[in-house]
């Protein structure tokens, strides 16, 4: 097991693996905690429900409204 071990360690399909698995969590985490971070307040939250009133009625597109979520949670 041990020799096995060193093999995957030092084997470059297993350190682009790797660095592959760790930029993926990384992102994740990174995703989980702007979303955590842009909804916060109650205000962001209400402001959430408007745009997706809006988006959902064709009033608004996503990406817009993506746009104006980011401008309101970067005020806080």
């Amino acid at each position: 097991i041990g020799r096995y071990y060193e093999f995957q360690k030092g084997a470059t399909g297993g350190l682009e693996r790797r660095t592959s698995v760790a930029r993926w969590r990384i992102l994740e985490l990174l995703r989980e905690r702007l979303l955590a971070r842009a909804l916060k307040s109650e205000m962001a939250a209400q402001q959430l429900e408007s745009l997706v009133a809006e988006v959902a009625a064709k009033d608004r597109d996503p990406y817009s409204a993506v746009e104006e979520l980011m401008k309101v949670s970067g005020k806080q």
